[in-house]
């Protein structure tokens, strides 16, 4: 079990570090919001992890026995690893948003909108692993998580390959 805490020194690194970059005025404003999202991501991503240490301290709670079956270690797993990633993931893709030198307000708003998107997938996968059901089992909660996700993504990457989709038809259609 204290091999287990071995996680905590490096959580505490990322969030020092991050605080530090947040901290310098010359980062650009859109680095700055995406170090934030991908810092209280990956926080709260320490959460479907504590969930499922829950009932390996407390053995006698029927309740939290029911954190221990495999249906809700899935959901929980992965909750778990998409928020850790999410450190990965929005800064490369404030690099990208960057690069196709969009306004700043809509890099803001691409940086925001798949941090909402992350958001939700952990939020709605731990409630899967709390309700202890199967990722891919049918149901309006899988279908929500997935609706969800193809949304946001579709949005993002559609301003992310076209800056504006709807300009590009315009001018090749007339």
């Amino acid at each position: 079990h204290l091999a287990r805490l071995a996680i905590v020194p490096p959580t505490l690194y990322i969030a020092v570090s991050f605080r530090a970059v947040l901290k310098e005025p010359s980062v650009p404003i859109v680095l700055k919001r995406s170090l934030l999202w991908a810092t209280g991501l990956a926080l709260i991503g320490c959460v479907p992890a504590l969930l499922m240490l829950l009932p390996e301290i407390f053995h006698g709670s029927p309740a939290l026995q029911a954190l221990a079956t495999k249906n809700s270690h899935e959901s929980l797993k992965l909750a778990h690893f998409t928020g850790l990633h999410a450190l990965q993931i929005l800064p490369i893709y404030c690099w990208l948003v960057s690069a196709r030198k969009f306004r700043i307000v809509q890099q803001s708003e691409l940086i925001n909108s798949l941090g909402l998107v992350i958001l939700a997938l952990i939020v709605l996968l731990v409630i899967k692993g709390v309700l202890s059901q199967a990722l891919l089992s049918p149901g309006p909660l899988t279908l929500l998580i997935g609706g969800f996700v193809a949304f946001g993504l579709h949005k993002g990457l559609i301003l992310l390959i076209w800056q504006n989709p709807l300009q590009n038809w315009q001018t090749n259609g007339s």
